[in-house]
């Protein structure tokens, strides 16, 4: 029945199922099977997913922890296994379930627990911290090491005090065992405490979004040219400047200095091209080889990173050469300048020094003594050294007065003689206080650009109140110059003044050289981009909310700098509206408190409110307003590299410079993270001299036993074999116990974190050396 239903007659056998080759049944398969692809939703669910341009899955953990160790060490065999997994060589199953199986794995998890104690900061993986656990004893005496290695470096002394420095702590009762107490591990101290600072220097860097290049040279003690580098940078709207290195420039013109520049700026853990696209700056003094718009520093970097990039002339430089040039106005200046000059080298001279001091004594003044009028080039210089004159004015001409009528064979009563005629004549006095009131204040504006982390927004109005105050010495005299006016115009502390005034035509002279030289010297603030800094000094902005206040300068900014800002993945399209919106918030919420607000309080209100028009501020902050901090980072390779070690290279400077100028004062510095980067990826033995010292005095010891044996045994048979026996005992002793004492730093971490055991050989701390 069973056959007639299905259609069979009686006899009739069902047929075959037909054979179909395996070719032809995959063709059919790969014809009708579905196409698979990655989910964009897999990213977020696996963050150790790491997917290429082919499709092909990766694990970032299995990668990082299995291939690398596979090549280079040799590993146990689950180890070598592992390597060969399909996420490390490449997975191209793309199954949700291939993931999560993975996962899941062993494998997977013990390469993601790797994976994290790698990257945790130095100081905080367990690893590191059960160094310091079980070792405590042998940490301490570290620490001391390091401390002294740090203080070295602070106070500009030579690695040669680093033994006579732990001799003397010993001798204070420290214990700082006998290893690592040459001038060979002091200098491995200072790359980790240097490489520790420049690591905190680099994560900086990484959360900077912009970033201005401040770059200035200068001939060291050996005649070799040396192109400092900084970068000044604003993150979260706190100004930094930081110190990245001193390069050997090998030619100064303009391809040498900037391959030194290019040569600074390779960070080891920011890649180039994302370092290129922070540039928006470059700061340089105003020499032709730096801001040449065709051959010059700035025309590379404009040819070679971004068309963008702005050049900033240090304005502490223009106002020096702004006053300079006023004074060629003035021949008067010349008169005064000498005289400055004259009393500072007359004083030098320590029979005259005493002389004075006992003029100051008469005269009941406190002693202020001449200085140095071209100290440096800054105009506060030449202020303090003509300040210090005036008010010493009365014992100076007291004890010079005493010198003139004193004949002596040196010629110094003649030199007396002619410094009184000028500090007795009337225009070159009245000349000097007007010189004061102008110095002041051009020292008040020259200080404000010098400061570390100046920006260009704050020029504009130290400069529109410079200018203010010098144009009001065309109508007025300064408090200085009125001084002397009061009472007898023709008397100065009790001496009276010879000669005609001719300084009225020369003072109003220089007054409009000035405000002219300054203003020809700032013309380019006024420029579009310098000019829409102004929106970053909160203090002018105005009193009550205006809607378009800003609008102008925002849209310049924007223009200049889209491709920056498309770069680093700001929104454009939203700037200009947050922009409104803060204005709003800021006066609703704050009111008259606006004023004196600093921005990184606004960007911890409003970061995650306005984030796009805040990246904006950040870039403005990232402007410098002069390149100060060169001249200061000049002045400290000078103390550093003095004629008594004038073979540094520059490469030991950068570390030395990077641990004085931003390593924490000795007193407060902890050298617990310095110790585990020197301890990376090294096999240290702390207990080495130490060990050996034992064996030492075992075999000492050993040989005396055997000599009081040999004295005790008859014939020479017998004595021989004593000493043989002995002496191999001792030998064997003399072993054990340095082997066992350089062992302890690694055997006790070896035993006792065996959860860790990745985690160290990683790090160098334990491995097969040490078994």
């Amino acid at each position: 029945m069973l056959r007639q239903w299905c259609g069979l007659t009686p006899n009739q056998p069902p047929e075959k199922k037909k054979k179909m080759d395996l070719k032809e049944v995959n063709k059919a398969y790969d014809a009708t099977k579905r196409k698979r692809s990655v989910v964009p939703a897999w990213k977020a669910e696996f963050p150790w997913l790491i997917v290429d341009e082919s499709e092909t899955l990766f694990c970032l953990p299995c990668q990082t922890v299995y291939g690398p160790h596979a090549e280079t060490r040799q590993q146990r065999d689950i180890f070598r296994k592992r390597s060969q997994g399909s996420f490390v060589k490449g997975c191209q199953n793309l199954k949700h379930d291939t993931l999560v199986c993975h996962q899941r794995s062993d494998g997977h998890k013990e390469a993601q627990e790797k994976y994290e104690a790698r990257n945790k900061k130095k100081g905080e993986s367990i690893a590191e911290k059960t160094i310091e656990t079980l070792n405590t004893k042998v940490f301490q005496k570290l620490k001391i090491l390091f401390i002294n290695a740090h203080a070295l470096a602070m106070h500009c002394r030579p690695v040669s005090d680093f033994k006579w420095m732990c001799e003397m702590d010993e001798k204070k009762g420290l214990d700082l065992g006998s290893t690592y107490r040459n001038e060979k591990s002091c200098k491995e101290f200072l790359v980790a405490i240097a490489e520790i600072t420049r690591l905190a220097i680099e994560d900086k860097v990484k959360s900077a979004k912009f970033i201005t290049i401040m770059s200035d040279g200068s001939t060291d003690v050996s005649a070799t040219e040396q192109e400092i580098v900084y970068l000044h940078f604003a993150v979260d709207g706190k100004t930094h400047c930081n110190f990245l290195g001193l390069v050997q420039c090998d030619k100064p013109d303009a391809n040498g200095i900037y391959d030194a520049i290019m040569q600074a700026v390779k960070l080891p853990g920011i890649p180039k091209e994302e370092m290129m696209k922070k540039i928006v700056g470059f700061a340089g003094d105003g020499a032709a080889v730096n801001t040449g718009k065709k051959a010059g520093v700035i025309a590379l970097m404009r040819e070679r990173i971004s068309g963008d990039i702005l050049m900033v002339q240090c304005m502490a430089h223009r106002v020096e050469l702004a006053f300079k040039e006023a004074m060629k106005q003035a021949s008067l200046f010349i008169k005064v300048y000498v005289l400055l000059d004259a009393l500072y080298k007359l004083y030098r001279i320590p029979k005259q020094a005493a002389g004075l001091k006992a003029a100051f004594s008469t005269t009941n003044i406190s002693k202020i003594w001449p200085v140095r009028v071209g100290g440096t080039r800054w105009v506060s210089h030449t202020h303090t050294a003509l300040q210090n004159m005036l008010r010493g004015y009365r014992a100076i001409v007291l004890h010079l007065s005493q010198v003139a009528t004193t004949r002596t064979a040196s010629g110094m009563q003649a030199k007396a003689k002619g410094l009184l005629k000028t500090l007795r004549s009337k225009d070159a006095m009245t000349f000097a206080h007007f010189l004061s009131d102008i110095l002041a204040v051009l020292s008040k504006l020259s200080k404000t650009l010098q400061q570390r982390e100046v920006c260009t927004y704050h020029v504009h109005e130290a400069l529109k109140a410079t200018m203010t105050s010098i144009n009001k010495f065309k109508d007025r005299a300064g408090p200085e110059q009125r001084k002397l006016q009061q009472g007898d115009c023709n008397s100065f502390e009790g001496q009276t003044l010879t000669g005609v005034d001719h300084s009225s035509g020369q003072i109003e002279k220089v007054v409009e050289a000035l405000v002219g030289s300054l203003a020809r010297r700032f013309s380019d603030m006024g420029g579009e981009v310098l000019k829409a800094t102004k929106i970053a000094d909160m203090q002018s902005w105005p009193q009550e909310h205006e809607d378009d206040f800003g609008d102008d300068f925002i849209g310049v900014i924007i223009d200049h700098y889209r491709e920056h800002f498309d770069n680093v993945g700001v929104d454009v399209s939203a700037i200009e509206a947050e922009w409104t919106s803060l204005k709003q918030a800021l006066y609703e919420n704050q009111g008259n408190k606006i004023h004196s607000m600093s921005w990184p309080s606004v960007f911890e209100l409003y970061k995650s409110t306005f984030p796009n028009i805040l990246h904006v501020i950040d870039l403005v902050l990232s402007l410098p307003a002069a390149t100060s901090e060169c001249e200061r980072g000049f002045s400290q390779m000078k103390i550093t590299k003095s004629q008594y070690r004038n073979r540094l290279k520059a490469t030991t400077m950068t570390m030395l410079m990077t641990i004085q100028l931003h390593s924490e004062p000795t007193k407060d510095f902890d050298p617990s993270s310095a110790i585990h980067q020197w301890n990376q990826n090294h096999n240290r033995r702390p207990n080495f001299m130490e060990g050996r010292k034992k064996g030492r005095m075992a075999a000492l010891e050993g040989a005396k036993q055997v000599q009081e044996e040999i004295d005790g045994v008859d014939g020479v048979d017998g004595a021989q074999m004593v000493a043989e026996a002995a002496g191999g005992a001792v030998v064997e002793a003399e072993t054990n116990e340095i082997n066992s004492d350089d062992s302890d730093w690694f055997t006790d971490m070896e035993d006792n974190v065996d959860s860790d055991d990745g985690e160290m050989e990683d790090r160098g701390l334990v491995g097969e050396d040490e078994e």
